[in-house]
């Protein structure tokens, strides 16, 4: 019997770049017991991940290594072709030196509604830190980060040098300057005054690809009333960032955030945005435009969140109106109910309608029913989920019915179980596996195994001394992803400062930082696990790193398709 399009299209070429799965695997253990045996590799802290994903489409490793004064990392990437990375960097004098791939913030004070600016490079660094002031000289290459849980490389891209300067001219004023010079140079400036506790201005200019920029900004939140706006005078052909394959939006014209809390329990957010994004091999770009409004409230016991928003960009334009609402009955029984609405031009409206209950047995122990309608598509399911200190463990069986995939050689009714692992080893390993189906009712999985390995100054270098100090970071960030409902999203793709981490099976995410101070943060969905398709319902924009008993955690809401919240 022949072969049906759909049996080709699920059949994968296989990746030339890419190692044999027994011997990825096998490596990976290799790497994990070096950290789990300080014998094989002698450091202060040693932390070693490595896997492979087919919904990723990449398979690699990364092994960090802090060994006081010298702190490093070496990755490997066979994703689009096999790349690496690498970075060594010490102190010396004073002078944070480095070689190797580093990332470098690029937020301007006017930057207020987007934090997400990240220098990648390849090269020399050197930069200086100190109460009022720190700057940092670059010379290499850009380059493209190639990142996930369990790999990290880059792939350099042009020729580049860079000057980095920020100081605080006085309690209230602080001056940033950044300066790239390069085939497309950029020199941008900014200042940002702190009127009183509750408002702050901002202003920037400078160039960028040839092209001027001129930026105004203002923050202002006390009690009921938060306010957030811009103003961005800028062409298309601007770019402060001009990285292949790394289009960077920008903002431009007004763009503003207004949020009222007139009741602790009612709040009411209204947005408009307007952006460009550069399209790839092109010197053009895309002008985007979303206008929103949201209404969120908590009423005898009923969370309900209703919003609508338009947003075109170019020709094409969309309209979405959402419902949810989630109500606890008793002290077990959790129900979740939404209704969503979205037309694409020239296009009959699509609705879904999705109705979830979950009922936890023990403290241990859950079950979950959910039942979704859309246009030409039903689906049932029905899982679990086990958690334990060694052992975590999600199970969900799938029906999907899709009555088009017929015509495409597909199979129209689709039942599978789906997994989501989680194994605590001795010596501080873990091993992750988590499979989805895809809309074909195809299989896709990531496994990957991480570890950690910290050892004493004084078993690596001897007795104590009054210079010793752990070199690893002794300031933390930590926080949790969840859904609308509250319960924890797995898989989400959190930046702060550059530095990428995924939510865990709890939702639950942590990064240290050498230095205590405020970082910029980013839910980065495009780069997450989730199958969900999550959007970003409520993330700060900034996070704070403070020493480890006291560092309190943020929270972050997306808005998860259905059977993605909990693995």
């Amino acid at each position: 019997m022949p072969e049906s399009p759909h049996a080709r299209a699920a059949k994968r070429e296989p990746d030339p770049h890419a190692f044999p799965l027994g011997r990825r695997l096998a490596a990976v253990l290799i790497l994990l017991g070096c950290a789990a045996r300080p014998p094989c590799l002698r450091g202060q802290s040693l932390d070693v991940a490595g896997g492979t994903s087919s919904f990723l489409d990449a398979s690699g490793f990364q092994v960090g290594y802090e060994w006081q004064p010298v702190t490093g990392w070496l990755g490997l990437a066979a994703m689009n072709g096999v790349h690496v990375g690498g970075f060594l960097g010490t102190t010396y004098h004073g002078f944070d030196v480095g070689a190797g791939d580093r990332y470098y913030p690029f937020v301007l004070d006017t930057d207020v509604l987007d934090h997400s600016y990240i220098f990648y490079g390849r090269g020399l660094s050197v930069s200086r830190r100190s109460a009022r002031d720190h700057w940092l000289l670059f010379g290499g290459k850009t380059a493209l980060p190639l990142a996930t849980p369990f790999l990290r490389a880059y792939q350099t891209d042009r020729a580049a040098g860079a000057f980095f300067y920020e100081r605080r001219l006085n309690p209230r004023l602080i001056l940033h300057s950044f300066n790239i010079l390069s085939d497309k140079s950029t020199s941008v400036h900014s200042l940002g005054f702190q009127v009183d506790p509750h408002w702050k201005v901002s202003a920037a200019a400078g160039v960028g690809r040839g092209r001027g920029f001129f930026a105004a900004a203002t923050q202002y939140r006390h009690d009921w009333l938060a306010v957030t706006g811009s103003y961005t005078a800028n062409g298309e052909g601007f770019r402060r960032l001009s990285i292949s394959n790394l289009p960077y939006p920008e903002r431009t014209g007004g763009n503003v955030r207004v949020t009222l809390t007139p009741l602790p329990h009612l709040g009411f957010q209204l947005g408009h945005e307007t952006v460009l994004s550069p399209l790839l091999n092109s010197s053009q770009s895309l002008r985007a435009t979303l206008n929103s409004a949201s209404l969120f409230s908590s009423i005898k016991g009923f969370s309900m969140n209703a919003g609508i928003s338009a947003s075109r960009g170019g020709t094409f334009s969309t309209q979405t109106r959402m419902f949810t609402v989630t109500r606890s009955l008793g002290r077990r029984l959790t129900a979740y109910g939404a209704i969503l609405r979205i037309r694409t031009q020239n296009s009959q409206p699509q609705h879904l309608y999705l109705v979830t209950t979950e009922e936890r047995l023990t403290r241990r122990l859950s079950l979950r029913q959910t039942f979704n309608e859309g246009t030409g598509t039903k689906s049932v399911g029905w899982g679990g989920r086990f958690l334990s200190n060694p052992l975590t463990v999600g199970i969900d069986y799938q029906t999907v019915f899709n009555p088009l995939a017929g015509g495409f050689g597909g199979r129209t009714l689709v039942q599978a179980w789906t997994v989501n692992l989680r194994i605590h080893l001795p010596g501080g390993i873990t091993l992750h596996y988590d499979t989805f189906l895809d809309p074909f009712g195809r299989f896709r999985y990531t496994a990957f195994a991480n570890g950690i390995r910290y050892n004493p100054a004084e078993k690596v270098l001897g007795p104590p001394v009054a210079a010793a100090q752990p070199s690893l970071g002794r300031y933390l960030v930590r926080g949790v992803v969840q859904d609308e409902r509250g319960d924890p999203v797995w898989g989400v793709a959190v930046q702060v400062d550059g530095q990428y981490v995924y939510s865990d099976s709890q939702g639950q995410f942590f990064l240290r930082f050498r230095r205590a101070g405020e970082y910029p943060l980013k839910v980065v969905t495009e780069r997450s696990l989730n199958p969900g398709g999550c959007q970003i319902v409520r993330a700060p924009s900034t996070v704070r790193a403070e020493p480890e008993k006291t560092a309190p955690p943020v929270v972050i809401v997306v808005r998860c398709g259905a059977s993605n919240s909990r693995p």
